[in-house]
């Protein structure tokens, strides 16, 4: 499973983040879509997504849980717990990766802690702090082709189909 999640992983690199979902309603929580827009089986009514969020997912999308940063080569430029109010800095900062291609991807064991670096030195850093097996909601989900691969608690990662993400 850890070869096969690792490799599904670099297929980011090389792709475009076309969006991202995060901001009031989700808290800290943030999504990302990389890759080909795929049509959604139905258009989702929320005034918040872009038209081609309503449309389409991500080939490839990336679903944040955990503690998270953006860096921009020296200066740290936001973070989970900043205000995600719109125009506030957690939302300015998520707007610098929108049309960057990926760069370079890094997992670090044992808790697969990613970094994904992209152009113009924005680095994203994902930091797998849940370590309650029992309470936690994992750390972040990877979709791709059909799947989701879900890094949970500990450095656990399981792999499901992923039936309702269109």
């Amino acid at each position: 499973m850890d070869n096969d999640f690792i490799s599904q992983l670099h297929q980011l690199l090389g792709q475009s983040c076309w969006g991202y979902v995060g901001g009031i309603p989700t808290g800290s929580i943030i999504s990302l879509d990389f890759g080909q827009k795929v049509k959604r089986n139905q258009k989702i009514n929320n005034k918040h997504l872009t038209t081609d969020q309503q449309h389409y997912v991500g080939q490839f999308s990336l679903m944040i849980w955990c503690a998270w940063r953006l860096d921009e080569g020296d200066t740290v430029i936001c973070g989970w717990n900043d205000s995600n109010e719109i125009n506030g800095p957690m939302l300015n900062g998520l707007d610098k990766l929108v049309n960057r291609l990926v760069k370079a991807v890094k997992v670090e064991k044992p808790a697969y802690d990613l970094m994904l670096q992209f152009e113009d030195e924005l680095y994203l850093k994902i930091f797998c702090d849940q370590t309650d097996t029992k309470e936690s909601f994992g750390n972040y989900t990877y979709f791709v082709e059909g799947y989701n691969y879900r890094v949970e608690a500990k450095g656990q990662i399981t792999k499901a189909e992923s039936k309702n993400r269109l």
